[in-house]
């Protein structure tokens, strides 16, 4: 207060009008630059009968995973299968804690707790309690994922051992039962996007191969497992042009 009262009284005033300007200067710039955007109106038009928003091909736990969710969130899914299951798989059938998590998520098909309580409880999961590494140079570490040190950061095997025939049935039976379309015996030959229809036709032989070639519908292709035809379009090796949403679904 006592700077300002030693100023000029002509000074003060030049001092109020830049401010003004100044404050006069922001709100046009931001009148000018700054327009009102109306909300954007959902393009999609409705889906027409017997067409899917969503079809998964290959019901391993990365596709039936993403079948489940998508239909919990009350999308129509279609998730196509090669063989009929149960299947064997060759694989190391370590399931870690971040898959135990999801598995924890999904509802079993029986509705009788989780996929993993119910794998569980039915004596087809096996936790690993000690596990560790050898190096090439040979140093070695061997520890327990339920051990007294660890029981704060897990409480729980790191790991549980389940195998492929069992897991996948279970992941791919709780997706179907949360409203997504199972197809067994199905293999995708073929995906062409339309863009007229602004939809995928996914063409699929049944393994018998009696019935021919069967067309599917969808507006958005997720390849997850040995989709060859998806597959080298979402890496630009096909001669066909797919504008349309195809996902790879990393297992």
């Amino acid at each position: 207060m006592e700077i300002l009262s030693g100023l000029p009284s002509v000074t003060l005033l030049y001092s109020g009008l830049a401010l003004i300007l100044i404050f006069f200067c922001l709100w046009y710039l931001r009148r000018v630059t700054v327009k009102e955007v109306s909300p954007v109106s959902n393009t999609y038009t409705p889906l027409p009968d017997g067409a899917y928003d969503v079809c998964i091909v290959g019901a391993g736990p990365a596709g039936s995973v993403t079948a489940y969710f998508a239909a919990r969130a009350g999308l129509r899914v279609l998730l196509v299968e090669k063989k009929k299951f149960p299947r064997q798989k060759i694989c190391g059938d370590a399931v870690c804690t971040q898959a135990q998590d999801i598995m924890e998520q999904m509802e079993s098909a029986t509705g009788k707790g989780s996929v993993l309580d119910e794998i569980l409880r039915e004596g087809k999961g096996h936790a690993a309690v000690n596990g560790g590494l050898v190096s090439p140079s040979g140093y070695s570490y061997i520890g327990s994922s339920v051990g007294e040190e660890n029981s704060g950061k897990l409480a729980r095997s790191a790991v549980i051992a389940i195998k492929r025939i069992v897991l996948d049935e279970k992941l791919a039976r709780s997706a179907a039962h949360a409203g997504a379309h199972l197809v067994e015996e199905m293999s995708v030959e073929d995906a062409r996007f339309d863009a007229d229809g602004s939809l995928w036709e996914i063409r699929g032989e049944h393994a018998s191969g009696s019935s021919g070639t069967t067309s599917f519908y969808a507006r958005v292709l997720v390849c997850a497992g040995r989709c060859t035809i998806a597959s080298r379009d979402a890496s630009g090796h096909s001669e066909r042009s797919t504008s349309g949403d195809m996902l790879p679904c990393l297992r």
